[in-house]
């Protein structure tokens, strides 16, 4: 069973690759909309996170699931997270970690994954062809993390198993410097959040589709363009997939970013 949360694709792109036969893929974003937190764990099942990190930290819709969530049935042979960034995960293990504990889940082994930056609010994208070189890199490193998360399952949790991973790819411990950084950089996140820049330009067509890729609930049609009726949203830039949507004059500055797996096929 594999919860994810995705925004631009990136992570989505990194669950739909780890799951295996049989496996439970399960979107964050769709349980939160159902209210639906509580699921059973069945015998020799192990559970996998994948989300990304947002200024050092955790996306609030992601807290926001750990926090209701409920796990019933058997226990999980292990539990594993993978942090999809950009610019390095700096304390997000510490606070998925945390938020766990809270629940009295363990997390046995955490990941980072760098994929493209897709915050074009501050950075600039990568170019087709640095993009082309970090999903290459990525896919290097899923594949060695599927041979061992589907094989080693007994091994998944031990000091061993970071002995025998690759050298610049062993299971990820912030120290105290990431630690630092994302106390001064995640409550900017928190606290700047806002939608009050977020337009639309006349491509619009209304087909609602960011109004459904919103997990905040942010975005609503009205007169068939869409309103952001928020002041705050979770900042996925999922409504930036649509060519329509600006935030500001950021994209114009930086490009924006969607994974392959959302792009068309002409």
């Amino acid at each position: 069973m594999i919860f994810y949360f995705t925004g631009t694709g990136n992570s989505q792109y990194v669950a739909q690759s780890m799951l295996g036969p049989e496996e439970r893929l399960i979107s964050i974003k769709e349980a939160v909309e159902r209210r639906t937190y509580t699921f059973e764990v069945e015998e020799g099942e192990k559970i996998g996170f994948v989300c990304p990190v947002y200024f050092g930290g955790l996306p609030t819709i992601v807290i926001h699931f750990i926090h209701h969530l409920y796990l019933t049935g058997q226990e999980p042979v292990y539990t594993y997270v993978i942090l999809t960034n950009g610019g390095g995960p700096m304390g997000a293990d510490r606070m998925f970690r945390a938020y766990m504990a809270k629940k009295g889940y363990p997390v046995d082994i955490l990941y980072s994954l760098t994929m493209p930056d897709n915050y074009c609010i501050l950075y600039d994208v990568p170019s087709e062809k640095e993009e082309e070189k970090i999903l290459a890199k990525a896919e290097a490193r899923l594949s060695f993390l599927k041979k061992i998360i589907s094989e080693d399952l007994a091994d998944a949790g031990q000091e061993s198993l970071g002995r025998r991973a690759i050298k610049d790819f062993r299971p990820y411990h912030s120290g105290k410097k990431e630690k630092a950084a994302t106390a001064l950089l995640y409550p900017l996140y928190i606290k700047g959040r806002k939608t009050r820049k977020f337009w639309v330009d006349d491509q619009c067509v209304g087909c609602h589709a960011c109004e459904q890729r919103c997990p905040a609930h942010a975005i609503k049609l009205i007169d068939g363009k869409p309103v952001w009726v928020k002041d705050r949203c979770v900042h996925c830039l999922g409504c930036l997939r649509c060519g329509a949507i600006h935030y500001g004059d950021a994209d114009s500055k930086h490009g924006r970013y969607k994974h392959p797996i959302f792009r068309k096929k002409h």
